[in-house]
């Protein structure tokens, strides 16, 4: 049984990469952007061209 993730994330370099080994994985469920080192219109921004670059944008991706 694979487990399906909806992960919280600021996306800098670092959640960059585990959103790409997560997409990779295909267990990644949505994701769920939050504030943090960037401003919530930045690391959404992010974690939508990273989905597009890996071609997973049927991903959801959840402005928090």
């Amino acid at each position: 049984m694979t487990a399906k993730i909806i992960l919280s994330t600021d996306p800098g370099i670092d959640d960059a990469m585990a959103i790409i080994f997560l997409s990779k994985l295909n267990t990644l469920e949505a994701i769920w952007t939050t504030m943090g080192n960037n401003t919530i219109e930045n690391v959404t921004n992010n974690a939508t061209k990273i989905l597009e670059l890996m071609n997973k944008t049927e991903i959801p991706i959840i402005r928090g």
